[in-house]
Formats: C-alpha cells, structure tokens, sequence
C-alpha cells in the first residue's frame, strides 16, 4: 500500500509519517478486531488522509456534524452509509435496525476493511459510549478520529469517558510536521532552492498541514505556471495570506 498525503484539490500524493501512523493503526484495528483511536491538534491532515484511504480501499467513511451527533441521527448516518435504509421514526427502532445492517455487512466483511468515524468527539460521552456498544455487537473492525477535545463537563460524562476509554486498544496521537514532511510537501509543489525550503520548514514545523499546504497553494496560484516556487514567492504568498508582517518571522528557524 502507497503511503500517502493526499492534497484533494489537485490529487497529490506525498508521503508523510503521520499518515504511515494512520495506516499502522488502521492495520492494527484490522488484525486484531479492536477499536483504536487517532487524535491530533486541529489541521494535521487527519481528515483528509483519512478520506483518501476510505476512497483507496472502500473502507466506510463518516463524519460527526450538528446532524449526526445526536444517537438518532447517528444511527441514521451509519445506515445510509453502509447503503441501507431506513423509514422508522423512534430512535429504538432505527438502532435496532442499524444493529441488524451492520452486523450482517461486517460478518460478510469482517476484517476486510474498517469503519472510519471522524470527528469522534463532537458525540456526546453517552452516544460515544453507543457507538462503542454498537461496535462489539457487530464486530465492526472500527477507528475513531478527532481533535484533543474531551466532553466531560458533568459527573456522568466522566463516567461514560472511563468506559469508553477502557474499550479502546489504541490511541495515536499524531505529532506535528518533521522538517522532512515540509520538504516533501514542497518538491510536490515544485520550490526551488534552499532557502525557499529552510522558510517553508521552519514554518510547517510552527503551525500545520493545513496551514503549509495554503501557503504552497497561494505560491502556485502567485508563480502561475511560470518556473518554480522562490523564497520571495513564499514570503509574498504568506503577506497575501496573512495581512501581518509579523508571520514572516514563522519562516525563520530562529524564530
């Protein structure tokens, strides 16, 4: 399998170890059947390494909204993902059907490939603590994603957290970019010469995936096709972005 971080507007590929991390934990939760957990600050690229292995393998790909928080429609997202339907209108009766869908596609397909749950923690502890059940009725070879946010505001959301905590094998925290991670990012993005790498590493390593790829976007978008991204490229591309001098100073290693 091609390790891989994926850029959705124009496809590009490159390898980064956080995404080798998501693939050995998604491997993990294949072999052994437990669930596991990835976690991160937000911009790390989670989401978008995670899209791109669902569409690589078919995995189940869903993501937590205002929508789909709530046990109901959680239950309802998780049918219609899995190409069922339901038209039952009380929450017990859609989780029972949901119950009998899932467990019948995950024996036909156990181990096959994952249920990928993103955005795990905008789910409440007790829909969480659900989600977890529902996982062990059916044998769903399942990953949850989010950011470093924990729902434990009152007494029985610490209780629930404990439970849910304890069902879960794995939990990989994602770091931040490696300088190598920068440099591979920027000889997709065509950079030329050192000093345009040394800026652009010293400033992946300060601030995120998210917030690199922008830059290199918005130094594509200022370049137009005529020869590669220079340091004075970066650092107009980042004035354009950002509307305060001060940020240029993320583009130095001392800094």
């Amino acid at each position: 399998m091609t390790t891989s971080y994926a850029w959705n507007r124009s496809k590009r590929f490159v390898n980064i170890k956080n995404v080798e991390r998501i693939e050995d934990t998604i491997n993990y939760t294949l072999q052994t059947g437990y669930p596991t957990l990835i976690t991160s600050a937000p911009g790390m690229g989670k989401t978008t390494a995670l899209r791109e292995y669902a569409e690589r393998t078919n995995a189940v790909y869903c993501e937590i909204n205002q929508t789909t928080k709530g046990l109901k429609g959680m239950f309802e997202m998780l049918i219609e993902e899995h190409g069922y339907y339901s038209d039952k209108q009380y929450t017990s009766e859609i989780g029972k059907i949901c119950h009998h869908h899932l467990s019948d596609y995950y024996n036909r397909r156990y181990c096959l490939s994952p249920l990928i749950i993103d955005e795990y923690q905008t789910l409440e502890p007790k829909n969480q603590r659900e989600l977890l059940s529902l996982q062990e009725r059916c044998g769903i070879p399942l990953v949850l994603s989010g950011n470093n946010e924990r729902l434990a505001g009152k007494k029985e959301d610490r209780g629930a957290l404990q439970q849910i905590e304890s069902r879960i094998a794995m939990h990989t925290q994602l770091d931040r970019l490696s300088a190598q991670d920068c440099e591979r990012l920027a000889v997709a993005f065509n950079v030329e010469g050192v000093d345009a790498y040394r800026a652009l590493s010293s400033f992946g390593c300060k601030t995120s995936v998210r917030e690199l790829v922008r830059l290199l976007e918005e130094c594509e978008r200022i370049v137009n096709g005529a020869g590669g991204i220079r340091l004075h490229h970066v650092e107009s591309a980042l004035m354009g972005l950002s509307g305060a001098s001060k940020k240029l100073e993320l583009l130095s290693a001392e800094a």
